[in-house]
């Protein structure tokens, strides 16, 4: 009740917010970071929309070069983040594809078997990206050079097993009606 008439105590996240130095590791250390993603914290989703806060939790998905500290808490949170849902932070990732989407999709680059942890996450965001955006997704995926080629050849990791799935279910949605022909030619 007392929240109404804003009397209630400001969380971690948005004094971390009024920090002019915040780096985006120090919300990916916050235990709160991922129920102010799904309250719908304003100040947190303009802050994680921004394509450069964007790219680096994109990148802690995808990236090999991280230390130990860094290697299994913050791609789960950048998957859970990324994953929570929150239209604005899809949007800005669409919108941004050679900026966000074309150097998170070369993870597929990468010599098979891909990390089998790191591969789901990218097939959490992926899928997310996807159901939500197919149209766009649609595009953008079948545009990558030697896209079907590059899932063949990571077959082995079962997340790339289930992105292939994703994408043949998209058949049956108004907007990926074709996509069976497509893979199959």
């Amino acid at each position: 009740m007392f929240w109404r008439f804003g009397f209630h105590n400001p969380s971690t996240i948005d004094n971390l917010l009024e920090k002019d130095d915040l780096t985006l590791e120090e919300l990916l250390d916050e235990d709160d970071l991922l129920q102010e993603c799904k309250a719908h914290n304003q100040k947190l989703i303009e802050y994680l929309r921004d394509p450069r806060i964007l790219s680096q939790l994109l990148n802690y998905i995808t990236s090999d070069q991280l230390d130990d500290r860094q290697r299994f808490k913050y791609p789960y949170v950048a998957c859970e983040v990324l994953s929570s849902e929150i239209w604005a932070i899809i949007e800005s990732i669409t919108e941004n594809q050679e900026d966000l989407l074309v150097p998170f999709w070369q993870f597929l680059d990468r010599p098979s078997p891909l990390e089998p942890l790191r591969a789901s996450y990218w097939h959490k965001v992926l899928g997310l990206l996807v159901t939500k955006k197919t149209t766009e997704m649609l595009t953008f995926i079948k545009a990558q050079k030697d896209v079907v080629l590059k899932i063949l050849n990571h077959l082995d990791t079962s997340a790339i097993i289930d992105v292939l799935l994703t994408l043949i279910r998209l058949e049956e949605h108004p907007d990926g009606s074709g996509v069976v022909e497509w893979l199959s030619s």
